[in-house]
């Protein structure tokens, strides 16, 4: 099946993924297992080991721990520099008197942080290791973090660190960690605990395990409450486990000239957080590193091109992907999955992981994929709805409407699945299809309602201020959604053409595509929101109003001609850098993220989101391969495509790709105020395989592209379709990929 790629192959084989993303402006680290390095305002980056914000699947630690240099007895002043990064480690090097260290630093997929110090010259040095919790008993804040079962055991230092969360916590909806309970002084309602196991690759000389009050939190000397112990080049034992604040953990260790390695282990268990410390430190971490990234690598499908902008994009896609990885296999998440991004949004999030599931089923193993389905299967709820967010501690909250319809499809068509897995899927999404039927649509209009604005992730819109002024202050109201109706339907249209129970739903199929079908506004050319009971179209416009084009744009209305007027009409969602989410003639209009004055976390008020992109992208490719008569979009769907990845790079450079949640529409820059990059919440992968590549899930067959990126060459390999490998090349002629 497919064709060989003959000299093409020869290049991929000489192509070195994790070179090819190599860098210096870079510090997230990650395994795959659920251990990160990830700290969305990173401060302390060249500081030895890991002083910024650590995670484990949900549980965020910053001050896992850094490292101080002694030489002869007294501490040696350094200064650091980031020397390089690609997703398997970091480089760096710190330079005092005497002493020249190289620390590489990774995370390997056992969950352990890792630091190796070697001395250039070869130079003996001693290393005192700090790590810093809070220790607060009754504490106050949210989450309330203490620490319990402290010890030493055989040179390992092991902890348990307790996360708890308020009863009347107040929903945070602002994407922060500005969080505010209502009254403190109640209890609370769920707690959680990671145990920690922190060692070296030598036996330590001195151990101090003590408290203090909060104070300078800053990686200095003199801000370890143990430094003052350190004595005629010794630190002395030291255990004063008394008291809340803080809980000071130092740790002297001699090089003796030779490098020096520490790493600090995260799991559910002390026994196993201490095993994975002790196998990483045995065998030689690094490597292992760069093995278990080149192994990811490898299980997924090799795509090279002529325009180094695109290839970089899709490696660096795959590294984000493995980045967000989770498995710990916990009572919260059984099965590995993919979270939706850093910092506050380290957990399973139900609007990204569809998204997500586009991506992820084109890997060899659909494990990573089926985990995700697994995962919110298991945590269904009895009206059938998918919580928005699966979380360890916090109890999970919210909705989001999601396109678990193609989502799921593509992941049907590329692999064969357990007959047992299938019986739950089919299970689960009926459950939630008839969830959207009788909680979203109790008057049978064939739409789904739309409740606030935080359920379709698309927080302060005009769409939304239509159907309530309120609707900005968090307010419910009642509006008809495109794109939630849209969601819908894919999903039933799914069910009725693949599930056991088809034949009923085909009517709700054909009475569901009535109804979007009627929210097309010819003369703006776009579908638009209505309120229940109502035949009116809202006056409001929103990308979401293009995501049904393939399916319901009528058939005489040529494609290009009636998008000229809203999708690629410059002075409306077509921006310099599109896909604006509101058309500029929106009064609320913003291209810098503000709402009526106030600059937003996550406003869908014009500025360019990925989530939305890659809707429109695939919208545009795939009518493309379903009408003749759009053609012409072909080249005007590359275009938008590369402009996307252009627009998600510091300054255009290719060499430095990133995604944030959102970005200006006309000036390309990302939201960096909100630290949060690696954010997945969108889709890539599918596009390039589908759409750019031509491959044909549902036959495994190969046909015309529907993407031209002015492309002289691409070629793609090791693409499994149900057991079969596919591969493809092609060259540039006569103005047309092939």
């Amino acid at each position: 099946m497919g064709c060989s790629l003959g000299e093409g192959q020869r290049v991929f084989a000489l192509m070195d993924v994790l070179e090819l993303l190599e860098r210096k402006d870079k510090c997230y680290l990650g395994g795959g297992g659920g251990a990160v390095y990830a700290p969305p305002f990173p401060r302390y980056v060249t500081a030895p080991g890991f002083w910024d914000e650590c995670s484990w699947a949900d549980f965020r630690f910053p001050r896992l721990f850094t490292a101080f240099f002694v030489r002869k007895g007294r501490p040696v002043p350094f200064e650091s520099e980031l020397l390089s990064w690609r997703p398997d480690r970091m480089l760096i090097e710190h330079r005092g008197e005497e002493l020249r260290i190289l620390e590489t630093r990774c995370v390997l997929e056992g969950n352990v942080w890792i630091s190796r110090f070697e001395e250039r010259e070869g130079r003996p040095f001693d290393l005192l290791v700090w790590s810093l919790f809070e220790n607060r008993l009754r504490g106050t804040g949210l989450p309330r973090r203490s620490v319990r079962n402290v010890r030493e055991a055989s040179g390992t230092i092991l902890w348990k660190a307790v996360e708890s969360w308020l009863i009347t916590e107040e929903v945070n909806r602002t994407g922060s960690d500005d969080f505010s309970p209502r009254q403190q002084e109640h209890g609370v309602e769920r707690s959680g605990e990671v145990a920690f196991a922190l060692g070296a690759d030598s036996t330590p000389l001195g151990v101090a395990l003590c408290t203090s009050e909060t104070a300078d939190e800053r990686p200095r000397w003199e801000n370890a409450a143990f430094t003052s112990l350190f004595r005629d080049g010794r630190l002395g034992n030291a255990f004063g486990l008394t008291g809340e604040g803080w809980l000071h953990i130092g740790a002297h260790f001699s090089s003796r000239g030779k490098p020096l390695t520490v790493g600090i282990a995260a799991a559910a268990e002390d026994q196993t957080a201490a095993q994975a410390l002790l196998q990483s430190l045995d065998s030689d971490p690094i490597a292992a590193s760069e093995r278990s990234w080149r192994d990811w690598f490898a299980g997924a499908p090799r795509f090279e091109c002529s325009d180094p902008l695109l290839t970089r994009h899709y490696w660096y896609r795959w590294y984000g992907l493995r980045l967000s990885t989770v498995a710990v296999r916990t009572e919260t998440y059984p099965y590995p999955c993919v979270f939706e991004g850093i910092g506050p949004f380290r957990n399973l999030i139900s609007y990204s992981s569809a998204a997500l599931l586009r991506d992820l089923a084109w890997r060899q193993d659909p494990s990573l994929a089926q985990g995700v389905l697994e995962n919110f299967l298991v945590h269904q709820r009895e009206d059938g709805s998918f919580p928005g967010h699966i979380t360890t501690v916090r109890p999970n909250r919210d909705f989001y409407h999601a396109n678990w319809g193609d989502a799921v499809d593509r992941l049907l068509w590329l692999h064969e699945l357990s007959p047992e897995f299938l019986d739950r899927l089919w299970s689960g999404l009926a459950r939630y299809s008839d969830y959207l039927r009788t909680e979203r649509d109790p008057e049978d209009s064939g739409l789904t309602t739309v409740i606030d604005q935080n359920e379709t992730g698309q927080e302060y819109s005009s769409r939304y201020q239509w159907a309530s002024q309120q609707a900005d202050q968090w307010q419910q109201f009642q509006l008809k959604g495109v794109d939630a109706s849209w969601y819908a339907f894919t999903l039933e249209w799914l069910l009725a053409s693949r599930g056991p129970d088809g034949e009923k739903r085909a009517e709700r199929v054909k009475q569901m595509a009535r109804a979007i079908a009627s929210l097309w506004d010819p003369d703006a050319a776009i579908f638009k929101d209505r309120r229940p009971g109502s035949e009116t179209l809202s006056p409001a416009q929103s990308v979401t109003g293009f995501y049904p084009l393939v399916e319901f744009l009528p058939s005489n209305v040529r494609p290009s001609e009636a998008l000229a007027v809203s999708l690629l009409n410059e002075n409306e969602f077509w921006t310099p850098y599109p896909v604006a989410t509101s058309p500029q003639s929106d009064p609320l209009f913003s291209s810098e993220g503000y709402w009526r004055g106030r600059r937003m976390n996550c406003p869908w008020n014009g500025r360019v989101w990925p989530m939305a992109n890659a809707h429109i992208v695939d919208t545009l490719a795939r009518l493309v391969a379903a009408r003749p008569d759009a053609q012409d979009l072909r080249p005007v769907a590359g275009r938008l495509f590369r402009r996307w990845l252009e627009m998600m790079t510091f300054g255009g450079d290719p060499t430095r790709p990133n995604c944030f949640e959102h970005y200006d529409p006309f000036t390309g820059e990302p939201s960096a105020y909100r630290g949060v990059d690696d954010y997945m919440h969108s889709w890539l992968i599918d596009i390039y395989l589908t759409h750019l590549c031509g491959i044909d899930a549902e036959t495994g067959t190969v046909r015309a592209p529907s993407l031209d990126c002015g492309l002289d060459w691409w070629g793609v390999s090791n693409v499994w379709v149900r057991g079969e490998r596919i591969e493809r090349e092609s060259e540039r002629f006569s103005g047309a990929t092939d």
